[in-house]
């Protein structure tokens, strides 16, 4: 009997940004109940970037209390289609979340391509391969014979990018590729959301049986409410960071108001020392030589002379909701 459980990714805490809203994340859900519900004992993962899929998978194993051996192989350079997703420091991130929250795991991770990684691999040893590295038509196709003969009998494979979902105008490579593969012997599942998950396995039945207790009906709810959520949580950060904003010109203004007032009392400052100073010079000439005093600093009282015209006061931030929407 199959078991839906409701995981809770620890990764999430670490760079919630690729992991709950990654590419992958819709399929979190089924690649965590597939190992708590097969319990495979070698899984190789081809393409790992910053751990969306692997976490999952040792999420589970983590559970489970699994004794499973866990390849993750990727170069973390990039090709031609990503390069340029790796000019943050990938690779640590990767390595910072295994060790702190997964440390206690069987997982051996390989820093090389795919084909060197296939050398150190037994043949009929992988019980779960995932294929996500290049999505070119030939480099699914060449992953996928290079590590074909490492699957065991009744393994499965999954491929990710099936969807109909298209890149530059054109199907994804490995969309294509899995679309050729479900015509050759084995049997086939598929989840068309997420940019698409294909299932492939050399034994129908596995496939077949897989199909009776797994319900894809039930993950795409799973990822209907994820999405919902996630638009719920776009709109209240829209909204805070207007009123963000707006506060954010608020306060600026205020700034711009007390600059103002700044002005105002180092003249009225200033002016007040000078005319200090005049008087005191006036008292000075006033003992020298008292008839030479014409008393003209004295003829407004003592004044202490222009005063600068006086700013308006600084405001409040006005009427404006700054509720969040």
């Amino acid at each position: 009997m199959w078991t839906y459980y409701e995981p809770v990714f620890a990764c999430d805490s670490e760079f919630r940004e690729m992991m709950a809203y990654g590419t992958w994340s819709g399929h979190r859900p089924f690649a965590y109940d597939y190992v708590r519900n097969i319990k495979p004992r070698r899984i190789a993962e081809l393409g790992c970037f910053y751990g969306c899929s692997t976490f999952a998978f040792l999420q589970a194993v983590l559970d489970g209390g699994l004794d499973t051996r866990f390849y993750a192989v990727d170069s973390w350079i990039g090709d031609a289609f990503t390069a340029s997703d790796y000019r943050e420091d990938v690779s640590g991130v990767f390595r910072r979340i295994l060790d702190r929250h997964y440390g206690t795991l069987d997982v051996k991770v390989m820093r090389t391509t795919f084909d060197r990684a296939a050398r150190e691999i037994e043949e009929n040893s992988l019980d779960l391969i995932h294929i996500d590295g290049s999505h070119r038509y030939e480099d699914v196709a060449h992953d996928f014979d290079v590590w074909r003969p490492k699957l065991k009998s009744d393994g499965a494979i999954f491929f990710h990018d099936t969807g109909e979902d298209l890149l530059y105008g054109s199907p994804m490579g490995s969309r294509r590729f899995f679309e050729d593969l479900k015509k050759e012997e084995g049997g086939h599942m598929e989840f068309p959301f997420s940019f698409g998950l294909g299932i492939w396995s050399p034994s129908g039945e596995k496939i077949e049986a897989l199909k009776r207790a797994a319900d894809p009906g039930h993950y795409q709810q799973l990822v209907n409410l994820r999405d919902s959520e996630q638009k719920d949580a776009l709109r209240r950060d829209y909204f805070l960071i207007r009123d963000l904003c707006e506060f954010n010109e608020w306060l600026e203004e205020q700034n711009r108001e007390l600059e103002d007032w700044n002005r105002y009392l180092e003249d009225m400052l200033r002016n007040r020392e000078e005319r200090g100073k005049e008087i005191l010079d006036h008292e000075e000439s006033e003992k020298g030589d008292p008839d030479q005093c014409d008393h003209s600093c004295l003829q407004n009282g003592g004044d202490p002379g222009e005063v600068p015209e006086k700013p308006s006061c600084p405001g409040d931030p006005g009427d404006g909701d700054h509720s969040g929407g």
